[in-house]
């Protein structure tokens, strides 16, 4: 049977996404399936590579966009805004972008001996200052792009539905913002999948490991519990909406608020009338 990772699925139309994932473990591949699987795999990391670049290029366009005209009468938003907004898009932008540009002949020459896993310890490396960066600045960027909804509705007519080339999805900049925070979450099981497909005698093995405990000290020491009194640590909301709930194997059906913060996902009964509340 056709086995498919846990981080990346097709959509209906055969495409990758970087957000379509599937909440469940790995099962242990068999030493003699792994050389197989361990290709699989790859090969979906670079076509959900691929997607995320593609996202990071769309940020960048209305960056230079905005910045293009922002001296000018036509001005959409600040040069100020501008910089919070898309603070370190570029440089997560260029070491994605090297990445590919070193993954993709690999895979494109794949043996059952390719060597992968010094780029993704060069990924790591890179990206995880950054990252950091990043995290840090999210929460501004995101109250920035609200601000800047409520003062221009230019703005917000430019950024509430982007059209996406390679997939029919159509997000606003809000949510495209949140793909790299989603992205630094899934680095660490990204890398216990290809740990879990690698054989062990396999030359990629121990620095894969190695990769994976620098991918576990990033997560562990940006969310240090000894930082929960640290302003840039504080819980915040990331996204909400709602989902239709399943109970069990019947028909019935009910309607469920879900909240996703910076660390946890909550899942509350919707209430109709009186104040919302969680």
């Amino acid at each position: 049977k056709k086995r498919q990772s846990m981080l990346y699925a097709t959509n209906d139309e055969g495409s990758v996404s970087e957000d379509d994932s599937l909440d469940m473990v790995m099962p242990v591949v068999p030493e003699t399936d792994k050389t197989q699987v361990r290709k699989l795999l790859v090969t979906s990391i670079l076509h959900s590579e691929h997607a995320y670049v593609a996202s990071l290029d769309i940020l960048m366009q209305y960056m230079q966009t905005f910045r293009n005209v922002a001296h000018t009468p036509s001005a959409v938003i600040s040069t100020q805004d501008i910089d919070v907004i898309f603070f370190r898009i570029p440089e997560l932008h260029r070491i994605h972008f090297q990445f590919i540009k070193e993954l993709e002949p690999k895979v494109e020459h794949w043996t059952n001996t390719q060597q992968i896993a010094e780029q993704f310890k060069i990924l790591a490396l890179n990206e995880y200052p950054i990252a950091s960066e990043y995290l840090k600045n999210y929460q501004c960027a995101v109250d920035t792009v609200h601000k800047c909804w409520q003062e221009n509705p230019q703005f917000k007519d430019l950024t509430a539905d982007i059209q996406c080339k390679s997939t029919t999805e159509k997000p606003n900049l809000e949510e495209l913002l949140h793909k790299p925070v989603v992205r630094f979450q899934r680095n660490t099981l990204v890398l216990h999948d290809l740990i879990a497909c690698t054989p062990t005698n396999h030359a990629d093995y121990d620095l894969l490991q190695k990769t994976l405990r620098i991918a576990q000290n990033f997560l562990e020491n940006f969310q240090n519990p000894k930082d929960k009194d640290n302003p840039d640590m504080q819980r915040y909301l990331a996204k909400q909406g709602l989902i239709v709930e399943r109970i069990g194997s019947s028909a019935q059906r009910k309607l469920r608020h879900v909240f996703l913060f910076n660390d946890v996902l909550v899942c509350a009964k919707q209430r109709l009338g009186g104040k919302q509340k969680i």
